[in-house]
Parts: C-alpha cells; structure tokens; sequence
C-alpha cells in the first residue's frame, strides 16, 4: 500500500537532475526521475514532469510528499523550487 500525505507523511526536498525513466518506442521519455547526488532516485509526477522534460540533466530542487512501493521511490504532489540557471519567475 502507497502511503499519503493523509496518513501523516511529510514534505521532502530533493535535489538532484533530470532523468528519463522509460521511453516511448520513439525514444521520447514517458516518465521522468530526478537522480539525487545522495544515489537516491525519485519517479516524479506525470503533471511535473511535463513541465521538467525540457530540462533532461538539468539540476532542480523539488518538494513532495514520497511514496514508496517495493523498491520504487516516487514523488507526490510535488512543486518546482528551483532549476538551475532558470529564473523561476519565467516558468
């Protein structure tokens, strides 16, 4: 079972970079992780993510709620703080 923010879990922030997780069959990026610099990999949200694709290997700093299934660390509910050598006023 996914754990929530309704079951008391808190906002992290992540920092790391863009990476695609799974490609189409074209070889365009269908999910999105972020690496971190600690070895730690976060699937992001599909609504983030397409906002971060055009960032593939960027380096970003994220807050969500992390959920865990089996191995797989994923990202919820997540907000962009910061792209590195991106002004966030322009996104």
């Amino acid at each position: 079972m996914l754990a929530t923010n309704k079951q008391g879990r808190k906002p992290i922030t992540i920092h790391g970079l863009v990476v695609p997780k799974e490609w189409d069959n074209n070889g365009k990026p269908l999910t999105l992780s972020v690496a971190t610099f600690t070895e730690q990999e976060y699937e992001i949200d599909k609504d983030v993510s397409g906002r971060l694709l055009e960032f593939l290997g960027k380096e970003v700093i994220l807050r969500g709620i992390v959920e865990e299934s089996g191995k797989t660390k994923f990202l919820r509910d997540c907000s962009i703080l910061k792209i590195k050598g991106t002004p966030m006023s322009s996104r």
